[in-house]
């Protein structure tokens, strides 16, 4: 039932799960989930523990906490990807489901075996994740606006749908600065900003607290 509500999701939006069509694609009476389910609110919550789920599943340790953590970091963006409808559930105050405590749980392990102390393993895993998800939602709101959406188009009508979107009497300076914002590989740019976040999470490297003392 609650894979069948996550396609629902991902196919036709949140605003689309209720009973009645959830029970419709399940060839069964909407009324009749309450008897697996009390509210709404439930399927929201277990498609939350779906979610968490994969990214549990897909993490790897690799060579140490860095690998850990960027597994991590992959994984949650992914479902932004995957599931761009369903992903703003893991935001909710559901989010805190019993696979992602656990996934949170493995990385904070990781990250003490590695001479992380307590307060800065915990604000590591916390940037990475918070990274992650604000990269992921990112995604979710420019892709439907950015030139050739998440698919991709051509160059040359990428580039006709992005001068479109422009003001036209934006400055060719401007024009330019919003080219290279806007136009570049997600991917790419995503892996940046993470290598740089994992450079600076180094147990040996200085962050502001440090300095500050």
């Amino acid at each position: 039932m609650l894979r069948e509500a996550l396609r629902l999701v991902d196919e036709e939006g949140l605003d689309a799960l209720t009973m009645r069509a959830l029970g419709k694609r399940l060839g069964v009476e909407g009324m009749s989930l309450y008897n697996h389910v009390r509210r709404k609110a439930d399927l929201q919550a277990g498609i939350v523990d779906l979610l968490w789920e994969e990214v549990e599943r897909s993490l790897t340790d690799g060579d140490g906490w860095r690998d850990s953590l960027r597994s991590l970091a992959r994984r949650l963006r992914a479902l932004a990807i995957d599931h761009p409808h369903a992903f703003p559930l893991l935001m909710s105050a559901s989010a805190f489901a019993e696979p992602m405590l656990r996934a949170a749980g493995h990385a904070l392990a990781v990250l003490r075996d590695a001479g992380f102390d307590e307060q800065r393993a915990t604000k590591a895993l916390n940037a990475a994740l918070g990274y992650a998800a604000g990269y992921g939602a990112m995604e979710i709101s420019c892709f439907a606006t950015r030139p050739g959406g998440r698919d991709g188009a051509d160059e040359f009508e990428g580039l006709v749908e992005f001068m479109r979107a422009l003001p036209p009497d934006t400055p060719p300076d401007l024009v330019r600065v919003a080219r290279d914002c806007c136009m570049c590989d997600t991917d790419e740019q995503f892996e940046f900003g993470l290598d740089a976040l994992l450079a600076g999470l180094d147990p040996a490297c200085k962050t502001h607290e440090d300095r500050s003392r």
